[in-house]
């Protein structure tokens, strides 16, 4: 009896190392570009990953133009203070703001959106509070 379960031991021992051998090797995930660079040092695939990459920013950054652009011209106003700009020129759209100018409002949008979370995590959803919670 000893001998068969030894026997089936080394037949898992076996088994294991032979599933081993058949998983492909998991690394870490490097970036587009440099994967494709150290595949094939061609110039014509990096520029093509380059591309991807840019088109990529592009479009979100149409999708941030977008919604600065759908804000009323209050909530505009807010997050030009948020950002540390005049908000008297909440009726500019985003693409009018010149790089500088746009990397503030995001962080502007990134402070007003920290603001948010404390108070949610400390009082609840913001949009069930009624005017009676801040009376005593």
């Amino acid at each position: 009896m000893a001998s068969s379960t030894t026997a089936l031991l080394a037949a898992r021992e076996q088994l294991r190392a032979h599933k081993q051998l058949q998983q492909p090797q998991q690394t870490a995930k490097k970036p587009l570009a440099v994967e494709q660079t150290k595949k094939n040092n061609s110039s014509l695939g990096y520029i093509e990953d380059l591309k991807e990459l840019v088109d990529a920013n592009s479009k979100k950054a149409a999708r941030v133009a977008m919604v600065f652009d759908s804000l009323t011209s209050e909530e505009k106003a807010l997050t030009l203070i948020a950002a540390g700009i005049s908000p008297q020129l909440h009726t500019q759209s985003f693409n009018e703001f010149d790089q500088p100018e746009r990397r503030k409002i995001i962080n502007g949008v990134k402070l007003l959106d920290s603001v948010t979370r404390k108070f949610q995590e400390k009082v609840g959803v913001i949009k069930f509070l009624s005017d009676n919670a801040i009376t005593n």
